[in-house]
C-alpha cells in the first residue's frame, strides 16, 4: 500500500515540471514523432493530441462503471496485436501517454486496472489551456517550417476557431479513423509500469 502512496507526489512532481514551457525542440520532437506514427493525420487530429496532452482525460471519466463497460466492448472487438507500440508519448517529459489497446490486449491486459489508472491519473493531471496553447503554437510553428502538410495560416484559423469555442473535446478525424482504427486511453505517464 505505501507503494502506492509513494507514486502520487512524483506523479504531481511530472505534472507541474517545465516541459512545457522550457524546452520547444522537445515539444517539437514529440509533434514531429505523432506526424510520423500517423502521416495520414488532419488538422483535428492534431488538436486531440495536443488537447489530451495539456488536458489529460478527465472530460471522459464522469462513470467510472461506464467506462469500465465501454472499455471491455472496445476490448472485445478488436485483434490483439497491431502496429502500435503499447504507449505512445503525448508530451515531452512522458507526463502524459497513450495506452493502445490492440498491443494491450495481446499482453493479456487487465480492463478493471487500466480504468483505474485512468481514474488515478484524473487525480494528479492539471488540465491547462495555457499548456494547450504551447502545443499549438508548435504545431503552428511546424507549419510555418513546412514540417507538416498544413499551411501556417489554415492551421491559425482553425485553432483560433476552437479557442472561441472554448477548447472543445473533440474525436478523430473521419481520415485518422478509417486509416489508424485508434483504440486507446490516455492515462499519466508515471503509470505505465503499472499497466502490466
Amino acid at each position: 500500500m505505501k507503494i502506492r502512496y509513494s507514486f502520487i507526489p512524483v506523479c504531481i512532481t511530472i505534472f507541474i515540471s517545465a516541459a512545457f514551457a522550457g524546452d520547444p525542440p522537445a515539444l517539437r520532437r514529440t509533434l514531429l514523432d505523432e506526424v510520423r506514427r500517423h502521416p495520414q493525420l488532419q488538422m483535428q487530429d492534431l488538436y486531440k493530441f495536443a488537447f489530451q496532452a495539456a488536458m489529460g482525460n478527465e472530460h471522459i471519466m464522469a462513470d467510472s462503471a461506464e467506462m469500465e463497460k465501454y472499455l471491455c466492448q472496445e476490448l472485445a472487438g478488436i485483434t490483439p496485436g497491431g502496429p502500435e507500440d503499447l504507449v505512445e508519448y503525448l508530451t515531452p517529459d512522458s507526463s502524459a501517454v497513450r495506452v493502445n489497446l490492440r498491443p494491450f490486449k495481446k499482453l493479456n491486459g487487465n480492463a478493471v486496472k487500466l480504468v483505474s489508472l485512468m481514474i488515478k491519473s484524473t487525480r494528479v493531471f492539471k488540465p491547462s489551456r495555457e499548456k494547450l496553447r504551447i502545443y499549438l503554437a508548435g504545431i503552428e510553428k511546424l507549419a510555418e517550417d513546412g514540417l507538416i502538410p498544413f499551411k501556417a495560416e489554415s492551421i491559425r484559423t482553425y485553432f483560433k476557431q476552437l479557442e472561441e469555442k472554448q477548447f472543445p473535446a473533440m474525436h478523430h478525424s473521419k481520415i485518422f479513423e478509417e486509416t489508424y482504427k485508434p483504440a486507446y486511453r490516455v492515462i499519466a505517464g508515471c503509470y505505465v509500469s503499472d499497466i502490466h
